[in-house]
């Protein structure tokens, strides 16, 4: 796993996990868990440049987890 700040990741409305997933792999960044809805998920990456990725990848939104209510959900 790796090691480093995690943030929440917004992707766009009506992605399913799979495509969160996704979008977070594109980045070469690890999944911890889903968020209260498919379209929100908390990740984490120890290279540097992974919010920037992240929104190449198609995010749309990295912001910090304390702000992702809800976000308790295991990953399945």
């Amino acid at each position: 796993m790796p090691a480093g700040p995690s943030v929440a990741v917004l992707v766009p409305p009506g992605s399913s996990e799979a495509e969160a997933a996704g979008i977070v792999a594109a980045a070469d960044g690890a999944l911890l868990r889903f968020g209260p809805t498919p379209n929100v998920v908390l990740a984490v990456s120890d290279r540097p440049g992974f919010t920037a990725r992240l929104y190449g990848a198609g995010a749309w939104l990295v912001f910090d987890p304390a702000f992702a209510a809800g976000c308790p959900t295991a990953v399945r």
